[in-house]
């Protein structure tokens, strides 16, 4: 018997057909291993049992789904004990943020205690090392099509720029400057309606060119005329952002809207995507599928 092979047109053999089969499932197996990574996929998965919320005893399962689209969009998203109605036993969404990380600068502020991985009993095919690489692959590379920075722009670290924190200072006109520019409004204005030709006093001309209130990004006041001042009643006379919320013209080093050197994007005015490299695809298609049919995730 022979066999011809499809693919370089040889003929081989009874007697060589087995060396022929090896080869094919040997270029089978090279062919699967080195498919790109650009089929869509779904994916939900049982992590195990974890704290219904951080810090209580009650637990339950944590399910979550991954999903990634024909365009290359990544979508990772978990609930913690699904119920028939609808409902969860703790949080659903962006739960990644109630565990700790590897990095625990990647943790959410809100949470002083996140849920470590000692406190999650993990399903029989996961592990410890499996988990805290899903929370970076899940930190990392969720929405990833939602980007602010070109590839430019992260290679050059903008994205690290951009989580990094800066403080504003608000102020305003002091209370003694602010009474004597509305007392000078208030004469001026009855003086106007007599009828009058008003000229601003040589005192008062520096302080009608001044602007009521102003922000800085230094601690000391802008003038001696200026005094700290809350934006709201509940907030303070100062506040904490970071520098991919700022714009140049509001601290020296805020990236937002601030021109790409390469290509002149401008971060932040657009969504940009980043592929997902083929090692974090095979990852999570790798990750095994749950093993109880959740209500819903």
């Amino acid at each position: 018997m022979a066999i011809r092979d499809s693919n370089t047109g040889r003929i081989w053999t009874s007697g060589e057909s087995d060396g022929f089969a090896a080869i094919l499932n040997s270029r089978e197996r090279r062919e699967k291993m080195t498919t790109p990574n650009t089929q869509a996929f779904t994916k939900v998965v049982r992590v195990g049992l974890v704290p219904v919320y951080p810090g209580t005893d009650r637990r339950a399962n944590l399910f979550c789904k991954i999903e990634y689209s024909a365009e290359g969009r990544l979508s990772i998203s978990g609930v913690i004990g699904p119920k028939p109605n609808g409902d969860a036993q703790g949080g659903c969404g962006q739960i990644d943020m109630e565990f700790a990380h590897r990095n625990p600068a990647d943790d959410d502020c809100r949470y002083d205690r996140p849920v470590k991985p000692e406190e999650i009993t993990f399903s029989d095919d996961w592990s410890t090392g499996m988990w805290i690489h899903f929370l970076d692959v899940w930190h990392r590379w969720h929405l990833n099509d939602m980007r602010a920075s070109c590839e430019h722009q992260r290679e050059l670290g903008w994205g690290e720029t951009a989580r990094e924190k800066a403080t504003l200072y608000y102020w305003q006109l002091n209370a003694e400057t602010r009474k004597a520019v509305r007392d000078a409004v208030a004469a001026a204005t009855v003086r106007l309606k007599a009828g009058e030709t008003l000229k601003l006093a040589d005192e008062m001309l520096p302080v009608a060119a001044l602007p009521d209130r102003v922000t800085t990004w230094k601690e000391t006041p802008p003038g001696p005329l200026y005094e700290p001042v809350a934006q709201t009643t509940y907030s303070r006379p100062s506040e904490e952002k970071t520098l991919g919320w700022l714009r140049p013209t509001e601290h020296p080093r805020g990236i937002l809207c601030k021109p790409c050197p390469v290509c002149g994007y401008e971060y932040g005015s657009a969504w940009r995507k980043e592929a997902v490299p083929d090692e974090v695809l095979s990852f999570l298609r790798q990750l095994p599928d749950t093993d109880r049919r959740p209500h819903w995730v």
